[in-house]
């Protein structure tokens, strides 16, 4: 590990633990009035240095190109995300730089996570729910900044699934849609909820990932004919859905789903009496099976993968401190080091997203 690793780890590293501090201050009722300021101080900071850098997110260059073709002509969409379009322009026509747009898509982004956390805090830790944020995605946001940001609605939208809140829901999907047009994935999620958001029907739901995950092995040679034909959607499908290559078995994708999914199974009984809990643990599931299949198809099922495996922000620290209260604490403490050495091994060792070393705007 080189110089600029250690001081990457150090700065990532310290940016996540400060805003899960900031974010556990902001529910203690003891403090008061400042819980509003450390609710802020939440969502500001990790947005702040996602606005001041230079260079670094895989797309970056892209996504600074876009913003000088809107800011002189006005003209350029963006694969239809309207709201993403809007910031642009907004930003542009206020004479501001490309920065200022990174840190609005940030502060949405973190917004959202934390309004998700903070919404469960009776069941979980919002804090240690930040730090996953910030070790799972925030690095990710860096590259794939409007598909985090897309995430990030599609998470705060599944409370409204089991409130039968389907006006509030479908809204936040197209929200979602606005920065990114792959989260109208998540719509069916509202229709299947009889399904995944209930502890009966065991055998259906097993019937229901294996089918998921025949779907996603063979997602080009079904998906693609499709799509392909229709003309609005050709691109997508000609860059993202078609694939040749073969099925690859491999042993790095169950240190990414089985340690969370075992957990689950473990501590079912206390699961199925939260029925949002049953939900998350099943879009879990769909998650890791999306993930599986990502290394016997095209490579954007992994990205597909993302919006499910988002419940891990939610579900970590709920599993965190049901362990805690069932004297197993030591399940919870396991989990956060699988979740830091992947952290360590994805973002500063690989490099992945391009965020290694964090370079400033100044």
């Amino acid at each position: 590990m080189n110089i600029d690793m250690l001081v990457a780890l150090l700065f990532y590293g310290l940016l996540a633990i400060v805003t899960g501090v900031f974010a556990e201050l902001s529910i203690e009722k003891k403090y008061g009035q400042l819980r509003v300021v450390f609710s802020f101080l939440t969502i500001f900071i990790p947005s702040l240095f996602a606005g001041l850098r230079f260079g670094i997110g895989t797309d970056y260059f892209s996504y600074a190109t876009t913003f000088e073709v809107i800011k002189l002509s006005g003209d350029t969409k963006i694969d239809n995300s309207l709201v993403f379009w809007s910031i642009n322009k907004i930003v542009a026509e206020l004479g501001m730089e490309f920065n200022v747009v990174l840190f609005v898509t940030s502060f949405v982004t973190t917004l959202f996570i934390y309004l998700t956390l903070r919404r469960k805090k009776a069941v979980l830790s919002v804090g240690i729910g930040m730090v996953i944020y910030m070790l799972l995605y925030y690095q990710m946001s860096f590259n794939i900044l409007r598909q985090i940001a897309a995430m990030s609605i599609l998470l705060y939208s599944i409370h409204y699934i089991n409130k039968k809140a389907f006006i509030k829901y479908i809204l936040l999907i197209f929200l979602a849609m606005s920065f990114h047009l792959t989260a109208i994935i998540f719509l069916p999620l509202y229709f299947l909820n009889w399904l995944y958001g209930t502890k009966k029907y065991k055998k259906l739901k097993i019937i229901s990932f294996i089918s998921i995950l025949i779907l996603m092995i063979n997602f080009s040679s079904i998906l693609y004919p499709i799509v392909s034909r229709i003309n609005s959607l050709s691109y997508y499908a000609n860059s993202y859905l078609y694939s040749e290559r073969e099925f690859e078995f491999g042993l790095g994708v169950f240190l990414r789903a089985l340690p969370f999914i075992l957990p689950g199974i473990i501590f079912w009984n206390e699961i199925k009496k939260d029925k949002d809990m049953i939900l998350y643990f099943n879009i879990l599931i769909i998650g890791s099976i999306t993930l599986f299949s990502a290394y016997g198809s095209v490579n954007y099922t992994e990205r597909i993968a993302h919006y499910f495996l988002s419940a891990l922000i939610i579900f970590i620290p709920y599993i965190y401190k049901v362990s805690s209260h069932l004297g197993k604490l030591y399940i919870g403490r396991i989990i956060l080091l699988i979740i830091v050495l992947l952290w360590i091994w994805d973002f500063i060792y690989l490099g992945r997203n391009g965020t290694v070393p964090y370079n400033w705007i100044f």
